[in-house]
């Protein structure tokens, strides 16, 4: 992808939810076009590497959503997901095959 790649210290992927699943599938689906090669699906958070951080995100860049969910980037790994960093620092995608 050519970002910068995903800092070691970030713990938490950290993903805005507006509760509605339409909002989720028009994200994975406009990441699978936009990254066609991968052939994966994505959904947009932040990365994160404390609660101060996850703080500022939920007051600036996720402060429209009603719920903010929070997942160990290790967890997320281990399930099989892959954390691509995306656009600006520090948002990432979180990747997956269906």
């Amino acid at each position: 992808m050519g970002r910068t790649p995903l800092p070691n210290d970030a713990i938490l992927a950290v993903r805005g939810d507006d509760l509605d699943p339409a909002t989720s599938r028009r994200q994975a689906e406009a990441f699978r076009r936009r990254f066609s090669d991968g052939g994966r699906w994505g959904l947009s958070a932040f990365y994160a590497r404390n609660d101060a951080e996850v703080d500022d995100l939920g007051a600036d860049q996720l402060e429209r959503f009603s719920l903010l969910g929070c997942y160990r980037v290790v967890d997320l790994r281990k399930a099989g997901f892959e954390i691509w960093p995306t656009f600006r620092t520090p948002h990432v995608t979180i990747a997956f095959h269906r």
